[in-house]
């Protein structure tokens, strides 16, 4: 994949770069750790890739403990999981707020450069110009729920487009502050009935790893990425862009888009994702409990 811009840095031709995101996401006993995981994703970053990352970023960052380690001799963190879900959206309304805001300012530029004096109805960014969203994914129902949730920051900028007809409420919805729904479930299931055909064309194609393999913190979303890459075909997926959303607790966000230019076909073959995951040797909980209480042992000595 590459970034759009320039190949050359100071007069000479940039050598790929190779990029690896990685984690192993373990927890103490109790809820959250059936939510852990683990994986890895090797990507490399250079001219004429078939995977181009465009420029305009909307980000984000708050000081928040949904998530940190003060406990130095163990290698479990703490984790406030309702805080994290309630940060997890804070920080996707933030970031993508401020993507469409740089969108939307973009748009008008381009408006009046044309002779357009108007240029201030420029039509905002929304999930109608991604053919894919991918977001960042602990669990498979935090998809859901981030998805919904762009919806319904859709529905706040442009109301009358013909997707949101239905939506029950509207005038109420539209009456009250974003940040009063961000723990409403009525909002929530709102626009997840209201999203559903979008999810399933624009969001479960990218889901394959993270319903197997758990919360992979900094591989996850672009574990979603190689998802999507393996299970769309490849003269399916050129010239589609897509949507990412990268989310980290403590916390920080990144919302941008992308698009496949090129033949992913090679990249698939390599990956053969579908065939790994179906090898993966699958034990009794008990047996992970064992691992995690070895490796315990082992963190308290160092």
């Amino acid at each position: 994949m590459r970034s759009i811009g320039s190949n050359r840095v100071g007069g000479t031709v940039a050598t790929p770069l190779s990029l690896r995101a990685t984690f192993i996401a373990i927890y103490a006993k109790g809820a959250v750790r059936p939510a852990g995981g683990a994986g890895a994703v090797a990507m490399l970053i250079g001219p004429n890739a078939p995977v181009v990352f465009e420029p305009v970023h909307g980000s984000y960052m708050a000081d928040t403990y949904d998530f940190y380690k003060p406990i130095l001799s163990s290698e479990y963190p703490e984790v406030d999981g309702p805080g994290s879900v309630v940060t997890y959206i804070q920080a996707l309304d933030n970031a993508y707020s401020a993507y469409k805001a740089k969108v939307k300012a973009i748009r008008v530029a381009e408006k009046v450069a044309n002779g357009h004096a108007n240029g201030d109805v420029a039509a905002p960014f929304s999930l109608e110009d991604v053919d894919y969203a991918l977001f960042h994914s602990p669990y498979g129902k935090q998809t859901v729920k981030a998805h919904a949730r762009m919806l319904y920051n859709d529905f706040l900028s442009a109301p009358s487009a013909p997707q949101f007809a239905s939506i029950p409420g509207r005038d109420t919805i539209l009456s009250t502050p974003l940040a009063h729904f961000v723990t409403d479930i009525g909002i929530e299931r709102t626009f997840i009935a209201a999203g559903q055909q979008s999810f399933d064309q624009k969001a479960a194609p990218t889901m394959a790893c993270s319903r197997q393999l758990g919360n992979l913190y900094t591989a996850s979303l672009y574990a979603c990425l190689a998802s999507l890459l393996s299970t769309v075909p490849a003269a399916e997926l050129r010239g589609k862009r897509a949507s990412m959303y990268a989310f980290s607790g403590g916390s920080a966000a990144s919302f941008w888009t992308l698009r496949i230019v090129g033949d992913t076909s090679e990249i698939a073959a390599k990956m053969d994702l579908a065939n790994r995951l179906a090898r993966m040797r699958v034990v009794p909980c008990q047996e992970f409990v064992d691992a995690l209480d070895v490796c315990s042992t082992f963190s308290l000595r160092g």
